[in-house]
């Protein structure tokens, strides 16, 4: 069972080296890009690579499932267990901060999205304000939820159409919150949670790299995060940001579709660390800081998936069949947890019992 875990592993780190490149180039670039820089094409040799690449290490990945499932650890469960609820407090905390932080800065939701001195920009921040503090304090989380997703439609009026997609981490937060306190909808916060996060990837991949290289080669021309380069490679600067697009599409995809979930959170969050660690050593204090306030809601909600797992939301509810003499009871077994707890609730409303 252990060997093609392990294989997977190593493809995967293979296959997405460029790691110190997660960072999202919006939060540092002008919003200009350098000019003169020549969008992928759908032909060119890197891109076809990618793309053939891609789809062997997502097809790898649905062949290793479907021939054997991989178990979770016994620890890993015993930990999701028993710290389920510390979990969701630590992101209630990493969010709050984060949005209470970029408040301060001038910026909703993320480093980027500044705008005017307008009156409805600062009560936008406000509003962003008094939503970490909620947070920070665990108090009426569907009101924070609320003006989270106010925060989110206005951060496409500052930011472009494609700000509320990369930020739907933070939808999807504020969405866990919520559903996560009753035991009857855990797994379905943590499937939006699982999610909100890849469509987040995906969507700042295109955005940010595979359809904008023009904001990460500015990003690189300042911040010199291209380690190829140092490693003695002959690795330009195009090719590393196609390179960490297609990583961040890849484990974008995988988040989405429940391929290999704990595995790909993982990674992420080792980029994201590594990332952050690079521009320390880079001496860009200022830019580190800038990426762990906005990193930070991402790397706590990554530490769920990776211990909790990827949820699920199930599309239709089982139908408990009548009882009669020479029937045969649906063993308990084979209902899901989440199914036992939901017909316990309606049987109760009910006053129903089943002998």
């Amino acid at each position: 069972m252990l060997r093609p875990i392990a294989a997977s592993a190593v493809g995967m780190a293979a296959l997405i080296h460029p790691a110190p490149s997660q960072a999202h180039a919006k939060w540092f670039a002008d919003g200009k890009g350098i000019h003169d820089v020549a969008s992928y094409a759908l032909l060119e040799g890197p891109v076809l690579t990618w793309i053939v690449l891609l789809t062997a290490v997502i097809a790898a990945i649905l062949v290793v499932q479907q021939r054997q499932r991989w178990a979770v650890p016994a620890w890993l469960e015993r930990c999701a267990s028993l710290h389920g609820a510390r979990l969701r407090r630590l992101a209630q905390l990493s969010l709050g901060i984060s949005l209470f932080v970029l408040a301060v800065r001038g910026c909703i939701l993320a480093p980027c999205l500044g705008g005017k001195p307008a009156e409805v920009f600062w009560l936008l921040l406000f509003a962003q304000a008094g939503v970490g503090c909620m947070l920070i304090a665990d108090e009426v989380p569907k009101v924070a939820a609320a003006v989270i997703a106010v925060l989110a439609v206005a951060a496409g009026a500052y930011g472009g159409p494609a700000s509320p997609f990369e930020a739907s981490h933070i939808l999807a937060l504020a969405a866990y919150f919520v559903l996560a306190s009753d035991p009857r909808y855990t797994n379905r916060s943590i499937w939006l949670l699982r999610v909100g996060l890849g469509v987040s990837f995906s969507v700042a991949a295109f955005s940010e790299k595979l359809l904008e290289p023009s904001l990460s080669l500015e990003f690189l021309a300042h911040s010199d995060m291209n380690f190829m380069k140092h490693l003695g490679f002959d690795y330009s600067d195009r090719l590393f940001v196609l390179s960490a697009g297609m990583s961040e599409l890849l484990l974008g995809l995988l988040l989405i579709t429940g391929l290999a979930t704990r595995l790909a959170a993982g990674a992420l969050m080792v980029f994201l660390l590594t990332s952050n660690a690079y521009l320390l050593m880079m001496g860009v204090q200022d830019d580190a800081l800038t990426e762990l306030i906005g990193h930070a809601p991402i790397l706590a909600a990554l530490l769920v998936v990776v211990l909790l797992g990827g949820g699920r939301w199930p599309m239709r509810y089982p139908v408990e069949p009548a009882m009669s003499d020479d029937s045969e009871r649906v063993p308990v077994a084979a209902l899901s947890t989440e199914f036992i707890r939901e017909a316990d609730v309606a049987r109760l409303k009910s006053g129903t019992r089943n002998v």
